[in-house]
Order: structure tokens, then sequence, then C-alpha cells
């Protein structure tokens, strides 16, 4: 049986090209209470969470992707190398406590001839999550859009999520149920011959876009992830300059 205390000790995660200024942080264990919804920038993704999700799952949640999401960049820092890149990244979730399924990629197929990500997002996961689950996702979404263009929040999202002509980033949601976190962690990637902007509301002709996507679900054994908490916060040091709160 693989050591997974000697598995996270080698585990190697690199820094971001733009780290977040902590002005944005919020603490999550007070200002944000159980039964309110939460939207959160996560380095390279959206994490949103239904009401009822505890602040210590919240925590664990975004720590534990985090972790995935840096250790996968450490390993495949090269964008041609993205499908191994989530290749570890699934790799260290299912280390931490994490049970996945529906690990695979798919392509969208846009019916219209002006492609556009957001409507893409919205279309793929509107037959993936319950209809209050995509509601919290898009308050998420509506949080980012609204932002002026110099928020440190959404510069921090963009110079980490794409370059001029490819991207990746993730749009997940989480529900506790009975003290069971259950996440819908969906995967993007984008290739485009225009430049990126916005990723997430970037337009284009359709056939000027590949949009890839993967819609993984996974649910977290709490008593493993107890047994690794603390290394695991240790091996992340400052989560603020990776995480900061929405208001949604």
């Amino acid at each position: 049986m693989q050591n997974y205390n000697d598995y996270l000790s080698q585990l190697e995660l690199a820094d971001a090209p733009l780290l977040m200024d902590s002005e944005f942080f919020e603490s999550l264990s007070s200002e944000k209470s159980d039964d309110s919804e939460a939207g959160f920038v996560a380095y390279k993704g959206l994490q949103s969470f239904a009401a009822g999700v505890s602040v210590q799952n919240r925590e664990d949640v975004l720590n534990s992707l985090l972790l995935a999401q840096r250790a996968a960049s450490k390993s495949f820092p090269n964008e041609k190398d993205i499908f191994k890149w989530y290749e570890k990244y699934f790799e260290v979730l299912e280390n931490v406590g994490w049970v996945l399924e529906g690990k695979d990629f798919s392509k969208f197929a846009s019916s219209h001839n002006k492609f556009d990500v957001h409507k893409a997002l919205l279309e793929i996961l509107g037959a993936a999550v319950t209809a209050g689950q995509l509601a919290i996702v898009m308050k998420t979404l509506s949080a980012l859009k609204d932002m002026a263009d110099q928020d440190g929040r959404i510069t921090f999202f963009e110079r980490n999520t794409h370059t001029s002509h490819k991207g990746s980033f993730q749009v997940g949601v989480a529900d506790e149920v009975n003290g069971t976190v259950s996440l819908s962690a969906n995967a993007f990637i984008l290739s485009t011959e225009t430049t990126i902007t916005k990723i997430l509301f970037f337009t284009s002709a359709r056939n000027e876009a590949e949009l890839n996507y993967c819609l993984a679900k996974a649910t977290l054994n709490s008593n493993v992830y107890a047994t690794y908490r603390e290394q695991i916060i240790a091996k992340l040091t400052d989560n603020s300059q990776y995480i900061a709160d929405l208001d949604i």
C-alpha cells in the first residue's frame, strides 16, 4: 500500500506566474457562514458552494483543489501537455481522499455560427448539475464578469488560466448532504485561432475555437482527508495568494 504521507512530502508545487494581493482574500472561518452560498477564485478555477457546506469542508475543498492544481503545474508546465496536467490533477485529488468518476474529456459541438465560452459552459453544465447548482455557478460567473478589468482577482485568474491561444480552467460546485461533500469538478480546455482576452467570456467564429470538457464527479472521504489536512495546509503555506472571495 502506498504511503500517502510520503507521497505528499515528495509532491512538488509550482508557484503561479502572478500571485493574488492578499487584500482580496476573505477569511473562510469568520465572514462566511455555513448557511450561505459562496464563490471563490481559486488559482485556475472558479469554485462555488451551495448553502449548507460547512466552513471546514469549504476549506478542505479549496485546499485540495489548490494542491492538485499546483502539483499538476509543477509536473506539466507546458501547455502542450494539458491532458497530462489533468491526469496529475486528478491523481493528487484521489490521493488525498477524493473518490472520482468520469475523468474523460469530450469535445463540445456548437450549434451556432458564433462560439461563446460563457454560453457553452451553461449548456454543458446544464446537463451535468442540478438547477440549483447551476444557479449558484451562474452567480459566481456573474460576479467575475462584473469586476473591473483592473481588479486584482480577474487579473490573477486571466494570467494563470491562458496564453494567447490556449487556456484551461475549472468550474466546480460543491454540496454537502448529511456531512458528506460531493463536488461537480468540471474542467475545460480552450484552443483558439484568435487571441483570448477574458477566457470565460471569449467569443469567436465557431470554426476558430475548440472547447474540450470533462464532467467529473467527486465525493470526499473526510476521514482520509482529515489524516492529511495539516500536512496539506503546511505544504500550501499561504493560500491567500491563490484563493479570493467573490461576492455572490
